[in-house]
């Protein structure tokens, strides 16, 4: 069976589009070299893919966003079965500019390619802004105003922490390190193997692993795993899921009570409200731009 994509178009006007991306597919190994056709910020809902620009590759998943150049080749491979669902957010290089400048006035950024990095890890706050974007738009209640300021909200919070601080440079057995454990909890999220067992799978020390994970992902594992599961959540939420104790369970978590904390600590909020919020389809869900701050957080 070929893979099968699908692109709906949420909202589109001059300087901003916003598509709702699926992409079913077997896994594969690198495709043909691509291009996109505009600057974008991408986030992954749910899905996993590896996005290689030039020597550099990294794992997408719910936990980063990426940064795509206009006309910047890239190639895709699917390691894992499934395929993917992301929202792409397609920007012009003139608000890009304007919003990094905001955080940095001395930033200098190139017109032609604005976007100095290809990902970073997404904040709470950055995926409660998603979201309320996504629900308000596929729920057709929010006004083109609306739309721009949350898009631009949520530019500002992913485009905040572009220029890093100096890193301690690791090397490229480190990150295929890395890579490969993000890749292991990807699979086992459920249920993950012990410290001893990955470090075994992966021939290497419990401590080099640690070490090795926090100093790359910026987090130790145990800390990625939670962010990772909790971003699956979101998706369950927003579709309709019912019984929050089976969708603890089917993420991994012990209980109900467990699940229902760690949602709280990471994004402020209960995932029953959560999920109130994405089940509406009146203005007083996201219909307002106002009434989706009450539950994002200006957490990090």
């Amino acid at each position: 069976m070929p893979d099968a994509q699908t692109r709906t178009t949420l909202y589109r006007s001059a300087s901003l589009t916003v598509v709702d991306f699926a992409w079913r597919a077997y896994a594969h190994r690198a495709g043909r070299e691509e291009a996109i056709d505009a600057h974008a910020v991408v986030f992954v809902r749910a899905g996993a893919f590896v996005r290689s620009v030039g020597r550099e590759s990294t794992l997408a998943d719910p936990t980063q966003v990426l940064f795509f150049t206009k006309e910047q080749p890239y190639r895709v491979e699917h390691p894992i079965c499934g395929g993917d669902e992301c929202t792409i957010i397609k920007a012009s290089p003139q608000i890009l500019l304007e919003v990094m400048r905001h955080r940095s006035p001395r930033h200098c950024g190139i017109p032609d390619a604005p976007l100095t990095r290809t990902h970073r890890a997404s904040t709470s706050r950055a995926m409660l802004l998603h979201y309320a974007l996504l629900i308000g738009l596929r729920h057709r209640e929010l006004p083109c105003l609306a739309v721009h300021e949350l898009v631009l909200e949520l530019l500002d919070e992913v485009l905040r922490a572009d220029s890093p601080s100096p890193v301690p440079p690791v090397s490229r057995a480190q990150r295929d390190l890395v890579a490969q454990a993000k890749m292991i909890l990807w699979h086992r999220y459920q249920a993950p193997p012990s410290l001893e067992d990955f470090a075994q799978i992966l021939t290497c020390s419990p401590f080099h692993l640690c070490r090795s994970f926090s100093r790359i992902v910026g987090m130790p594992m145990h800390r990625y795993l939670d962010r990772l599961r909790l971003r699956l959540s979101l998706v369950r939420l927003t579709t309709g899921e019912s019984d929050l104790t089976n969708l603890a369970l089917d993420l991994g978590y012990a209980d109900h009570s467990h699940f229902t904390n760690a949602f709280r600590r990471e994004f402020g909020l209960a995932p029953s409200t959560f999920r109130g919020y994405g089940a509406r389809n009146g203005s007083s869900a996201c219909g307002q731009v106002a009434p989706t701050r009450s539950w994002v957080r200006a957490k990090r």
